[in-house]
């Protein structure tokens, strides 16, 4: 299987390592990535300049256009045949109606666009500016790379859409004291051990995308300049769709249409 992942925090991202990581587990993998960090560019295409893809690693590339740029770039010119396009993980979350502005999103949008079934990943935080231990994200990436990329096409039924948008909860990694860090490419069995409890107790569920608006408080500053200041975590939510699951608890998968 080939895999292609992107994301649109950049190609130096901590999101785009752990993906890469747990994705070699299911298949080859490539990636291209921004040069820059492009959230919430939407879906916008590089049109009026030439684009750069530069290899900066074993089949790893950046390229200095949009995240739609590099699904685009990387499903029509490296001469690959693709199975699947894993787009993040993005470093916060894209529930309800950020699919709409989010880069991460459509990057999977425009491979499902192309034929090629994409999911999107994104990781959910409360306390965004404080330092981040990904290793639980790479936990729960393993159970939803499980449950898609191990299903063969023949063999699917409704589990294989050709869009989906994965939300892990942020709800898991409040304590920094009870995180185990990933070292080295060696884990010892008693890190093991709680790997297997910690996915045992976890919920995936498929819900609806939250048709609530996006927080929109702004605030004015002396020059009388507008500066955004809504509160994420406590947007309003609808009953059981996904923004009230993942920030309950629970990995979040909704079928987008496109």
């Amino acid at each position: 299987m080939n895999i292609l992942i992107t994301n649109d925090d950049g190609w130096d991202a901590p999101g785009l390592a752990i993906l890469r990581s747990v994705a070699q587990d299911f298949g080859n993998v490539w990636s291209v990535a921004p040069l820059h960090p492009m959230s919430g560019i939407s879906h916008q295409i590089t049109f009026e300049r030439p684009l750069a893809l530069v290899q900066t690693g074993y089949q790893s590339f950046s390229l200095d256009g949009t995240p739609a740029d590099c699904t685009r770039i990387g499903l029509t010119q490296l001469q690959v045949s693709f199975d699947w396009v894993l787009s993040g993980i993005n470093n916060g979350g894209n529930l309800g109606l950020d699919v709409f502005v989010s880069g991460t999103v459509a990057a999977a949008r425009e491979s499902a666009l192309l034929g090629v079934p994409a999911i999107a990943l994104s990781q959910h935080r409360c306390r965004f500016k404080l330092p981040y231990d990904w290793t639980r994200t790479s936990w729960m990436a393993e159970l939803v790379l499980e449950r898609f990329l191990g299903v063969r096409r023949s063999e699917a039924s409704s589990e294989l859409h050709a869009l989906l948008n994965v939300n892990f909860p942020d709800k898991y990694h409040t304590r920094q004291d009870d995180q185990i860090f990933l070292t080295s490419e060696l884990v010892c069995e008693a890190d093991q051990d709680a790997k297997r409890e910690f996915q045992g107790g976890l919920k995936i569920l498929e819900c609806v995308s939250d048709r609530r608006p996006i927080p929109t408080e702004y605030r004015v500053d002396q020059e009388g300049r507008y500066l955004y200041c809504g509160k994420y975590h406590e947007r309003d939510r609808s009953p059981r769709g996904d923004i009230e699951s993942c920030f309950g608890g629970a990995i979040t998968v909704s079928v987008l249409q496109i």
